[in-house]
This record gives C-alpha cells, structure tokens and sequence, in this order.
C-alpha cells in the first residue's frame, strides 16, 4: 500500500476510534472503491470492504470479480465468495478472529438495505450496529495527489467536450446532436490521449454503466427549469438559450463543467441576468480558500444576486464537493458552517433562478481545488458571457 493509501485508512481509523467504532463495514461502491481501490461496476450481489483498527482494509467479493479485484485492488486480503454463500459469514467469521463480533461495528445506514441490516443482526447478534456513514463521507472531502490527478485528467476531458458542444450550438443543431458530439468529442480525447484511464461511473444492484462521459443540454423554453435534464430532438435557434452540463469520470473520480450561452444577442433582462451570475461567481471565488466556510461563500453569492434586485433568485446551494460522488460534502449554502481545507475539491455554481425578472436560469459550474492560497480552477473553459452567433 502506498503512502497516500494508507493514509487514507489512517484518516478513517482515527474517525473509528473517535466516535468508538471497532470495526467500519462498507458496503456503498464509491467507498469500497475509496478503501481497496475496487469498482465491481456491476453490483449483482454485495461487495463489502472491512475495516478494523488493527489492520488494513479486507476486500469481500463475488467469485465473478475475483481477477478484476486482484488486478485493480490495492488491498492484500481479498475473500471471494461462490453463489450459493453469504458473504455476511465471512464477515462474521473474520469479526470473530479478531474478537470484535461482539463490539461497536460502523455500517452505512445510508446505502445499506434493511434486508441486508436484517441479515447482518441476526449473524452479529452481540454486535451494536452503528450508523456511521458519516465517517467516509468526512474522511472523503481532502483528496490527496492522486484523487486530484485524475480529477484533473476529467476536468481536461469534460473542457474538450465544452468546446465541441459550443460549436455544436453554432451550427444551430439539435439538443440531442450536441450531446452526441459533446460525448464524442470526450471520447475521442480519452481514446487519444488517455486510454490507460478508467472512464466508469459506479452504481447500484439494478444498474451497469461503464463508460462515464455524459452530456445533457436543455435550450429554449426547457431552460428556465432548474429539474430539465434529458435532451431532446429541438433544434437551437436564434434567439434561444442554452444550458450544457458535462460530467467525466476518470479512475472513478468526477469533473463537472457547466455553461450557460445566448444564441444571438440576449434581451437586456437576460443579459443583466447572465452578469449578475457572473459577479456571484466572481464574489463567491474571492472568498474560497483555506479558513473560510461554506457559509461564508454562499453568502458573497446571495448578497450580490440580493443587490441586483433578484431577492429569490438562490433556489440552490452555490456548490458542493466533488470526487467519487458527482456531489459530495461539503455543501456551499449558508446553513454549512464546514471550514473549507486545501485539497478540497469543490463545484462552484451560483445559479440565477429567476424566470419572472430575466425568463432564464443561469449557471455556470466549475470544478476547483482548494490551494495554500486560494483556489485553482481546474475546468478551463471560457468563464464569461458566452454569446454564440
């Protein structure tokens, strides 16, 4: 195990003996993944990653997945299981040679099914089964080298697919195309340049996706709704404004990039709306660095969209983190007191919703590092009022 590798399980095992928890069961991909180095990609039957205070992480696995754990996990224990096994008896058995099957054992509440809990109970039924997913979910927010090394490959990847749905958009085509050609483009880019890279998403027991570079556009009268997501065969016009949100993964980490444009010249209640967002951004970017809080963040955002005389206008938080998860902890709103820490990586996206005063919503989204001296956009792509002719 590397150095940033174990101290990852180092971070998570001083959380564990802060909070008393003897043994931490994983049972959510992103942080198998996150623990062992692990995405089963397919989850037909459960995965499980175990972690104690006096060794290192234990990987759990369908016999299915044995080779694929022992190419890509960094983990030195891996016990696969056959079909008709319970992998809940290997934990057992594992909990009760350490003596700890009887003690304070962490599970993730908020991925773990109540079968699964049920099932767990009845095989640990000394145990005192303690919601504990906040402890990754904390553990997760500082990303170290190699986290941010591929964020910034997927950051790299998504700008690609930004500038091939911008021309896309010039040619006046359809919402459907210009996410083809998006998808494209990061494709072609990825194959180019970084076919050693793993583009796969994680997900559920009902779902499989491999390839992870995903385009939506929304234009025209679909724009103003901030839940308008999937595509469509309308075809861009003059006059029209568009929305285009990229996501890729790299090695399971997330870039996101988002961007607003008029398509021809905007009305003057548009355009007001499209600068105002821009100063939030800009205010909101002033304030992102190490001491600072969430709070404080979305605050410079709020109170210039307060000033420009859109009071309701911030529907939404002014951004989140981002890594394993496309949205993580810590969340910029105003409720979120979270001190912001170098090597955070985070979404900044103060989005204008105010379809009455300007008919638009606005947002652009980018992905940032948190630096020694502030922050470093780590999504390139032109950050201003984009005008498309």
């Amino acid at each position: 195990m590397d150095p940033e590798k174990r101290n990852r399980v180092a971070r998570a095992k001083a959380e564990m003996e802060e909070k008393e928890i003897d043994a931490l069961l994983v049972t959510k991909p992103t942080n198998i993944f996150y623990l062992s180095g692990f995405n089963g990609i397919w989850v037909s039957k459960p995965e499980i990653s175990l972690l104690m205070l006096d060794s290192e992480p234990v990987l759990i696995v369908p016999h299915l997945w044995l080779t694929r754990a022992q190419e890509m996990s960094w983990a030195k224990d891996i016990l696969p299981y056959g079909d008709s096994d319970d992998p809940f008896d290997f934990v057992r058995s594992i909990l009760e040679d350490r003596k700890v099957d009887g003690k304070s054992i962490g599970i993730e509440e908020d991925f773990l099914t109540v079968d699964s809990h049920s099932k767990l109970a009845k095989k640990l039924p000394e145990a005192d089964l303690v919601n504990s997913s906040e402890i990754l979910r904390k553990v997760r927010m500082i990303k170290d080298k190699d986290e941010i090394g591929s964020i910034k490959i997927a950051a790299e990847i998504v700008d690609e697919g930004m500038l091939a749905a911008v021309e896309a958009v010039k040619q006046r085509r359809s919402e459907a195309e210009i996410c083809a050609t998006a998808e494209s483009g990061m494709k072609e880019m990825w194959a180019k340049h970084y076919p050693q890279i793993e583009i796969c998403d994680f997900v559920g027991p009902e779902s499989g996706v491999y390839q992870a570079l995903s385009c939506s556009v929304n234009s025209g009268p679909k724009i103003a709704s901030p839940t308008a997501y999937g595509p469509t065969g309308r075809k861009v016009e003059t006059g029209d404004l568009v929305q285009v949100k990229l996501f890729a993964v790299c090695n399971g980490y997330h870039a996101e990039n988002e961007r607003s444009m008029a398509v021809g010249k905007p009305t003057d209640k548009q355009a007001k709306g499209f600068k105002t967002m821009l100063e939030a951004r800009r205010k909101a970017g002033e304030v992102m660095r190490p001491g600072a809080t969430c709070s404080q963040v979305a605050r410079a955002a709020k109170e210039v969209f307060q000033d420009a005389g859109y009071m309701d206008a911030l529907r939404a938080r002014a951004g989140h983190g981002i890594g394993l998860g496309s949205h993580e902890i810590p969340s910029l709103r105003e409720e979120d007191k979270t001190v912001l820490q170098e090597n955070m990586v985070m979404c900044l996206e103060p989005a204008l919703y105010a379809k009455d005063e300007c008919e638009v919503r606005f947002s652009h989204s980018d992905t940032l590092v948190i630096t020694k001296a502030g922050r470093e956009f780590l999504t390139e792509y032109d950050r201003g009022f984009l005008i498309v002719q």
